[in-house]
C-alpha cells in the first residue's frame, strides 16, 4: 500500500528521537485502520523532501522576489493601472513565468550531478538503522530517476519549482492596494493566465504543478478590499481559518493531501483510484482542515466561472501524527 509522506514527518523519521521508527510507523498506521504490516508499507515521497532530505530547503531564501525593489513589479503595476491592454498583460505574465523558469534553472544546486552527488552523501551519511530503512527508498527511488532519465528528471523539477516561483511571485501583485477600475480587469487576465498555465501544465503530464501554491495566490485575490463585502458569513469563516494553512513564500510548499488529491476527471477518469490517497502528516489538524476546506471552497468559486474546468478532488484519508519519546501517536484521521 502506497502512503505519502510529508516534510514534517520525514525530519522527525530523519531524527534519533524515536527509536525503532520503522515499527512505530507501522503500529501507527494500524491505529489509523490501515492493517498492513512492515513490509507492505511504501512510502511515497515527492519533490519537496528530497530537497528537504538534501539540506536544500532554504533553496529559495536569496531568490528572485517581485516586489517594489524590483522595475517589473512597479511596471506591472503602472500598466494595471492603465487601460487594459490584455495582450500586454499576457506578455508580462510570460515574461514573469520565463524568468522564474531561467532563474530556477539557473541554481546552482539544480543539476542532475550536484543532486547525485548530494544522494550520495546522504546515503553515506551516519542514519540509525531505523531511519536509514526509511530514508534509504528515497533516496533511491531519486538517484535511479536522475541516472536513467536526467533530462525528464531536470524538466519535471525545474518545471515543478518554476510554477511554485510564478505563483508566488504573483501573490504581491494580487495583494497590491490600488483599488482603480483597470486594475481589477487587469488581475482578472493575470488570474486566468495562471489557470491557465495549472492546467497546460497539468495536461503535459510531465510534472505536477501544486495547486497548493496556486490556491494560495487566488486567497490574496479573495483578501482584497474590493471582495470584503462580498463574501457571505460562511465564506469569511473559511477564508480567516484558512489563513493558517499558508506557508512561508521562501518555503518549498509541500501540501500534497491537496495536490495529490486533485484529478482531471476528462482526462483522466479511467485512472482515477479508488481507493482515497493516504497520507501520513505531522501538520495540526486545524492546519489540514482549515485547508482543506479552503482549497475546496477556491475550486469551486474557479468551477463557477469556467464551468468546464475539470479538475475536482478525489478521496483522502490524512492520518494526523504527533511524536512523543518513543513512538507515534494518530491524533486524528480526516477523511474528505
Amino acid at each position: 500500500m502506497k502512503i505519502f509522506v510529508d516534510n514534517k514527518l520525514f525530519k522527525n523519521m530523519a531524527s534519533q528521537a524515536i527509536e525503532s521508527k520503522a515499527k512505530a510507523l507501522v503500529e501507527t498506521c494500524k491505529q489509523a485502520d490501515i492493517l498492513i504490516d512492515e513490509n507492505q508499507i511504501q512510502l511515497i515521497y515527492q519533490w519537496p523532501t528530497l530537497l528537504e532530505c538534501l539540506d536544500l530547503e532554504s533553496l529559495f531564501d536569496q531568490f528572485f522576489k517581485l516586489n517594489e525593489q524590483e522595475q517589473l513589479f512597479n511596471f506591472l503595476i503602472t500598466t494595471l493601472t492603465s487601460e487594459v491592454d490584455r495582450d500586454l498583460l499576457v506578455s508580462l505574465y510570460d515574461q514573469i513565468f520565463i524568468e522564474c523558469l531561467t532563474r530556477v534553472k539557473n541554481l546552482p544546486e539544480i543539476n542532475p550531478t550536484f543532486l547525485l552527488q548530494l544522494i550520495q552523501k546522504k546515503k553515506e551519511s551516519a542514519f540509525s538503522s531505523q531511519s536509514k530503512k526509511l530514508i534509504l527508498p528515497l533516496l533511491e527511488y531519486y538517484e535511479k530517476y536522475l541516472t536513467e532519465n536526467p533530462s525528464h528528471a531536470m524538466h519535471d523539477l525545474i518545471l515543478y519549482l518554476a510554477w511554485d516561483r510564478i505563483c508566488v511571485n504573483m501573490g504581491p501583485i494580487f495583494e497590491s492596494p490600488c483599488l482603480q477600475a483597470p486594475f481589477r480587469q487587469g488581475l482578472d487576465v493575470f488570474k486566468q493566465c495562471l489557470l491557465e498555465s495549472f492546467d497546460h501544465i497539468r495536461t503535459q503530464n510531465r510534472t505536477t504543478p501544486s495547486l497548493f501554491r496556486l490556491m494560495e495566490t487566488l486567497y490574496a485575490d479573495e483578501m482584497r478590499q474590493e471582495n470584503l463585502q462580498v463574501h457571505s458569513e460562511n465564506e469569511w469563516l473559511i477564508l480567516c481559518q484558512g489563513a493558517r494553512a499558508l506557508k512561508q513564500r521562501e518555503d518549498i510548499a509541500d501540501v500534497y493531501y491537496i495536490d495529490g488529491a486533485l484529478v482531471n476527471r476528462q482526462r483522466d477518469s479511467d485512472k482515477i483510484p479508488q481507493d482515497p490517497l493516504i497520507l501520513l502528516t505531522m501538520d495540526p489538524v486545524s492546519n489540514v482542515e482549515s485547508g482543506l476546506c479552503l482549497a475546496h471552497y477556491l475550486n469551486e468559486k474557479i468551477r463557477l466561472k469556467i464551468p468546464d474546468w475539470p479538475y475536482l478532488f478525489n478521496g483522502v484519508k490524512i492520518i494526523c501524527l504527533v511524536a512523543n519519546e518513543k513512538s507515534y501517536q494518530v491524533e486524528s484521521v480526516i477523511i474528505r
